[in-house]
């Protein structure tokens, strides 16, 4: 699709973003829906991996408020996805790690995925994605990075 650089918003950083968010969100929701699953669900997947981990780090390794990611821990144990069980150390705390199911729809989650970026990426020559991916990186970076206005 080329860019209508006439128009204004094209020149913007966060009407591209947008819009290459709201394409990869589009391509999620149809590679996904056989597997049921949103964004979020499956970035909780792959975060857990093979691992246990407490609830309160996957609110902050996924920037979701806490009372937020309970609901949808509710709905993921109540799919068989994932098992909460209380911490050893802190009673006080869940620690979530994935079942059976959980592993299996992971790995059919991470095909797709492949597949999906690929199809995101294809666009960019290989130098091009690895330049790409390098940027993203270091702006994802800077989003967790407290700036001179919250100081």
């Amino acid at each position: 699709m080329d860019v209508d650089q006439s128009n204004p918003l094209t020149r913007l950083v966060g009407f591209n973003l947008g819009t290459a968010y709201l394409r990869a969100r589009r391509l999620f929701k149809k590679r996904m829906a056989a597997l049921e699953l949103s964004p979020l669900e499956y970035f909780i997947l792959a975060l857990l991996g093979s691992k246990s981990m407490h609830q309160a780090r996957i609110s902050g390794a996924l920037d979701i408020p806490m009372q937020n990611l309970t609901v949808l821990m509710e709905k993921m144990e109540a799919r068989d996805l994932v098992v909460r069980v209380r911490s050893q150390r802190d009673r006080r705390a869940q620690v979530v790690r994935l079942n059976d199911p959980g592993v299996r729809l992971l790995r059919r989650g991470r095909k797709i995925m492949l597949a999906l970026e690929r199809e995101l990426l294809e666009p960019l020559s290989a130098s091009e994605r690895k330049i790409f991916r390098q940027l993203l990186d270091k702006l994802a970076g800077a989003a967790n990075k407290p700036t001179k206005a919250t100081l």
